[in-house]
This record gives C-alpha cells, structure tokens and sequence, in this order.
C-alpha cells in the first residue's frame, strides 16, 4: 500500500516515502528509555575483555577464555600461606628443641653434674677457704669434706640459726659447743659460735672425734654429726654391725638426705676446685 504523504516530509528522505518497517523501528527506538552517555558499554580499545563490538565474546588466547584470573590468583595465595604457615612451625619447632636443651644443660649445671670450670665455679663458690683450710689441717680432717659440711649445714652463713638452735657455719648445738671446748682446753672467755673461725674449730674437732669412732667421713660419721651418736649407735647395732651399717640403716629421713648432700657436696668440691687446698 502506498502512502501519498508529502516526500519533503518527516516521513521521507529526498522524496522517497518512508516504508512501514522504517516507521515500526522509529517507534520502537521511541518508545526505548535513552541511555546516559556515562553508562554507555566498554569499548574494543579500552582494555576490556567483553566488547560490544563482537558480541561480547572474550578474543581467542584472551584470560577470559582460558578462565578467570581470580583463580589462579588465589591459588598462588594459598600455596604461599601453606609455605609461611610451615616455616612458622619449623621455627616454633627449632625454638622449642632450643629451650629444651637449654633448661637440660642449666639443670646438669645447677645439680653439678656437669662442671663448666668458669661457670660452676661461681654456681659452687668455697667460702672462708684460709680458715676451712687451716683448721682441718690442724685435726687431720679432708678440707673438702669440711667444706662440704659447712655447706650443707648452712650454705655458709655464719650467722645461720635453726629451728632447734643450733648455730653458724656448721650449726652447732649451743650443748655440744660447750662439752666440745670443755674437751679441747679452750681458752677462757668461751667460743662465738657466730664467729667463722670459733664454729669452725669447734665443728671440726667434734667431726674428728666422730671420726675416731667411726672412721673419718664415712656414712656413719657424718649420720652421727646431723643426728647424734646415740641414734647411730642404735641404728649400727640393727644393721648387724659397723662394716654392715648402709645408707638404708638410717632411720630418719632428714639425716639420709643430709648424708647424701655432704657426699654430694664432697665429690662435687673435688672436681670443680680441685687446686683450691693444694697447698
């Protein structure tokens, strides 16, 4: 059907009528909402996967094509996690067997089972060595062993007083102080038993006299400096004898402990300081 509308008309262009699909598309294109010029698509030029201009098909060898790159991305991330996270507990690991070998060898150290000469020298330090020396020479008596005395009676304070009263460097009882100087003519005046030089001249004649009867540092001896001669007689008497007389025979507790702390200490002076009484 022709349509005799004017040729110069909206309708036509250099006097050719306009058709019906001309006229249904410029409706439809009319009755379309405009677009902003800012939300207009990407473009082919612009670096953009999609492009408006190919129907929006990524170009071939594209990353599109071959998959996002978020994941490839997260991939390398968690690859990179799993190796921090493994040299975090390697050295968790390290530091740990470090400690442990350190705690081992300040316990060997502390305990003195094993000598570091310049370190375990300071960790178990000889006190009043002149006088330990002087005085157990003057009775015959192992300078190490009168030292080892000394520290476990009182670690060396020779202000040290006890629960039961005995007092200074190797805790005497005020009692046994007194028979002792009775027994070794001392001179008038009496001793000081806080005084070094008085406690240890008492301590180590009665540690001599213990050793005459049950021989110089033997289990029984020091057992009778720390819980009488009495109790040890009674205790050599159950064991069968002298030479049957052990360790177990002991029946307090706190007199074993003590026996094993002065042989400690003995063994322990000997190898640390074994110089120190040469002369």
């Amino acid at each position: 059907m022709r349509n005799d509308r004017d040729p110069t008309g909206p309708n036509g262009e250099n006097g050719a009528p306009a058709s019906d699909t001309v006229e249904y598309e410029t409706q439809a294109l009319r009755g379309m909402p405009q677009k902003s010029p800012l939300s207009a698509g990407p473009r082919a030029n612009r670096g953009y996967w999609l492009d408006a201009g190919n129907g929006g098909t990524p170009p071939a060898g594209s990353p599109a094509e071959s998959g996002p790159r978020s994941g490839t991305r997260a991939g390398d991330a968690g690859s990179y996690e799993r190796s921090s996270r493994s040299r975090r507990w390697v050295g968790i690991a390290v530091a740990l067997v470090v400690v442990a070998g350190v705690a081992v060898v300040a316990a060997l150290l502390l305990t003195g089972r094993t000598v570091v000469p310049a370190l375990s020298e300071r960790l178990f330090p000889i006190h009043y060595q002149e006088e330990i020396a002087r005085i157990a020479g003057k009775y015959g008596q192992d300078p190490y062993l009168v030292a080892a005395v000394v520290k476990a009676e009182s670690g060396y304070d020779a202000g040290a007083t006890s629960g039961k009263g005995a007092v200074g460097l190797m805790q005497l009882m005020p009692a046994t102080a007194e028979w002792v100087a009775s027994k070794s003519t001392w001179p008038e005046g009496g001793p000081v038993l806080t005084d070094p030089a008085d406690n240890l001249e008492l301590g180590v004649w009665y540690l001599d006299y213990l050793g005459d009867l049950y021989g110089d540092g033997t289990r029984a001896t020091l057992a009778a400096y720390n819980a009488g001669p009495g109790n040890v007689d009674e205790w050599i008497a159950a064991a069968g004898g002298l030479e049957a007389f052990d360790l177990a025979d002991i029946e307090f507790s706190e007199t074993r402990v003590y026996v094993e702390r002065v042989a400690h200490y003995y063994q322990l002076y000997q190898r640390i300081h074994p110089d120190v009484f040469a002369q």
